[in-house]
């Protein structure tokens, strides 16, 4: 047994609509949805398990220090950093200008174009499959 990270990858499949309210709602990927099935979407985002240097670089990029010295994590950089460093694929597409379906490539700009909602449940779920590990709490 190694103590060195290898390339280890997890799928976090997401299965989502939009509400009345132009909000996300997420459902198990795995939940059979019948007839409601068109209605949602189904993606998939891989995340590489992290080793202590990616995690010294998303935490070192998520302090932040009071104005009394006090060093703190801000929840917010963390949640943006930990997806920015560990994302490396996604299944997202969207149509150019002759309405034909192109991959978008994982870039910061377009992390940054992700919905909220999205960012939120990815960090819950990169918790789950990695453990304490990406976890602050």
């Amino acid at each position: 047994m190694s103590l060195l990270v290898k390339d280890e990858r997890i799928d976090v499949k997401v299965c989502y609509k939009k509400n009345a309210k132009n909000k996300l709602e997420f459902v198990s990927p795995d939940k059979d949805l019948g007839e409601e099935e068109s209605n949602y979407t189904r993606e998939a985002f891989t995340f590489m398990r992290p080793g202590w240097g990616q995690l010294k670089t998303i935490f070192s990029e998520s302090i932040t220090v009071s104005p009394d010295g006090e060093w703190k994590v801000d929840p917010w950089k963390y949640m943006d950093a930990k997806v920015r460093h560990l994302l490396v694929d996604w299944t997202l597409k969207e149509t150019d200008e002759n309405e034909v379906p192109r991959k978008v490539p994982v870039t910061r700009a377009n992390i940054n174009r992700l919905e909220f909602e999205l960012v939120s449940y990815l960090n819950k779920e990169i918790d789950l499959q990695f453990g304490e590990t990406t976890s602050l709490t």
